[in-house]
């Protein structure tokens, strides 16, 4: 007796996340943080990030400070960091 069966797959692109270049930043004026990547872009919550729901987002840290960027994709995730200097 012979059978057959057959799988279908399917192949999801990974989530990428790039924080950007650590920098420092103006106390008062802040920088801006430019997140890139795939799927959907946000930083993990920061009392010193304007919108961490939009990957172009200000931030004015008053000590050195690392921001971690979230690509979620699916169910799955990619993360990146960026650390801005504070310069008061």
């Amino acid at each position: 007796c012979i059978g057959s069966a057959f799988i279908e797959l399917t192949f999801n692109p990974l989530p990428m996340a790039d924080a950007g270049n650590d920098t420092i930043a103006d106390c008062d004026l802040g920088v801006m943080l430019m997140g890139t990547g795939n799927g959907i872009l946000a930083w993990d919550p920061h009392p010193s990030i304007e919108d961490a729901e939009n990957p172009f987002t200000i931030v004015r840290p008053t000590v050195t400070t690392t921001y971690t960027l979230v690509a979620t994709l699916g169910n799955c995730t990619a993360t990146d960091q960026v650390t801005i200097e504070a310069d008061c």
